[in-house]
């Protein structure tokens, strides 16, 4: 489960740092923050379907199966240009990581009785998201192969979490 902590912190942090790049860039004036807004959506779309979902597959199966398909979508993005496309593969996207994160946070959020724990998940947390190698792998990919590929670099990484498990 650490390692779903660590994709959705990895995930938050590379559209906080080239989603909005990536906004600026598309041809969308004067709607270039609905790049970032089909990001943002679904977390308040989805939030009352998770604890549904989570309910009826499992916490577990729903954070896998949201984290599988979330990157399969996501990795999609190297194919397109046309921004309006890329707009909804990032809601699509956004809508499945919904599932992950707030489906992980529920499990450790019952650590309450092993502090040690939850203080281990909160510092992996701000590590992958924060100062380390969320923003870190996000700005070497993008250097060298563009933003775009960047987020499908990540949906690959992202496809081979399910497997561990």
């Amino acid at each position: 489960m650490l390692l779903l902590v660590s994709y959705g912190a990895v995930y938050d942090s590379f559209f906080m740092l080239l989603g909005p790049i990536l906004a600026e860039r598309l041809p969308l004036e004067p709607f270039d923050g609905i790049f970032l807004f089909a990001y943002y959506l679904p977390a308040l779309l989805m939030g009352g379907l998770v604890g549904k979902i989570s309910k009826k597959f499992g916490k577990k199966n729903t954070a896998v199966f949201g984290l599988l398909i979330c990157s399969l979508i996501i990795s999609t993005m190297f194919l397109f240009e046309n921004p309006l496309i890329l707009i909804i593969i990032v809601f699509l996207s956004s809508c499945f990581i919904s599932l992950l994160i707030p489906v992980v946070q529920s499990i450790f959020a019952n650590l309450h009785d092993v502090p040690q724990a939850k203080k281990e998940v909160q510092e992996l947390g701000d590590f992958f998201s924060n100062f380390g190698y969320g923003p870190l792998f996000a700005g070497a990919i993008a250097e060298n192969f563009g933003s775009i590929a960047t987020f499908s670099v990540l949906g690959g990484r992202g496809i081979c979490f399910p497997l561990l498990f």
